[in-house]
């Protein structure tokens, strides 16, 4: 999320504390950095952690931990030459 921000400053966008913010700025994030798969997993890792918190539990594998940990350093080092 704080990379998002940090993308949608650089673009003169500024995120307000509303309903459906995450949403959008993954959303801002996907597009700037011209990934539609950003949008798709980031979506479903929010959800995941929605469900974590408010909604019983989620079972995450340590694969699936650790495939989402890779592809966050990937979603890095595009925004690296992004801000390039």
């Amino acid at each position: 999320m704080k990379l998002a921000i940090a993308i949608c400053a650089k673009n003169g966008l500024r995120v307000k504390a509303r309903r459906g913010h995450h949403i959008e700025l993954i959303k801002k994030l996907s597009f700037y950095l011209n990934d539609a798969e950003i949008e798709i997993l980031a979506n479903e890792m929010r959800s995941k952690r929605n469900w974590d918190l408010y909604g019983g539990g989620a079972l995450i594998s340590s694969k699936d931990a650790e495939d989402y940990v890779k592809w966050v350093k990937e979603v890095f080092q595009s925004a690296e030459k992004y801000f390039s």
